[in-house]
């Protein structure tokens, strides 16, 4: 009878485990990409009236995608790409926006706001798309596109640098600014030499 308890309990017990490690593993594989997004919109959502953060809430998720998807195109130019001085460009885009994205992450904190832990499904596929490109499209196109993005994230940074109403994402709006105008002169530069040097 003894024994007879033992193995149950060893069954129970291993069953038990196995339970654990196939939730732990299960919720890994989905701390990205739309969950996480989806994730940080529920916990967001608890305290949005509590904490205001519907005022500013797209333009941090907007700003966290944006420094995020920098983040993995700037590896990507420094794998693949096949000039020099697109690399280069990479390597600081990677630089910049790693430390933006910190002093995002920062920010967020400060207010009680989740950030979404990874890029959305479409920012993904974006990044995918590189991936898939010849070493010689591929300069070309990662410098047209980081041009266009940055233009795009300046009128973001610049429309809440003037019209948040939290003087905390106002400030740190503001002071983001400068660097990403520097950031699209280097991307600007970048997608004109490689239009030269490609013909």
């Amino acid at each position: 009878m003894i024994k007879i308890n033992y193995i149950k309990a060893v069954l129970i017990y291993s069953w038990f485990v196995a339970l654990i490690a196939f939730t732990i593993v299960s919720c890994g594989q989905y701390q990205n990409n739309e969950y996480g997004k989806d994730l940080a919109d529920v916990q967001n959502g608890e305290n949005i009236d509590r904490k205001n953060h519907q005022q500013y809430a797209p333009f941090l998720l907007n700003a966290a995608e944006f420094h995020m998807k920098e983040i993995f195109l700037g590896q990507l130019a420094q794998t693949n790409g096949n000039l020099d001085f697109v690399k280069e460009i990479g390597k600081e885009m990677e630089t910049e926006h790693t430390k933006a994205l910190k002093s995002l992450k920062e920010l967020s904190d400060k207010k009680l706001f989740m950030l979404p832990p990874s890029p959305t499904q479409n920012s993904q596929e974006a990044i995918n798309n590189f991936t898939q490109k010849m070493p010689a499209d591929f300069d070309k196109d990662y410098c047209k596109v980081i041009v266009t993005e940055h233009k795009d994230a300046i009128s973001l940074f610049e429309k809440a640098s003037k019209e948040s109403t939290d003087e905390d994402v106002k400030a740190w709006a503001t002071s983001q600014l400068p660097v990403l105008k520097a950031n699209l002169e280097h991307a600007t530069f970048c997608k004109d030499k490689c239009e030269k040097t490609n013909g």
